[in-house]
């Protein structure tokens, strides 16, 4: 599993190396880490 933000030249991932799906809670918490990896304008233009 893979969590993307991407467009306009940006591709920016976090990956799930594990066989089993994420627990929501740490679904949320690799959003946030791609959330703390992207700047400003990237985080403004999604």
């Amino acid at each position: 599993m893979i969590i993307q933000a991407q467009g306009d030249g940006l591709e920016k991932s976090v990956s799930w190396n594990r066989a089993t799906p994420p627990t929501s809670k740490e679904g949320l918490s690799m959003l946030d880490e791609l959330t703390e990896s992207l700047t400003k304008g990237e985080r403004k233009a999604r």
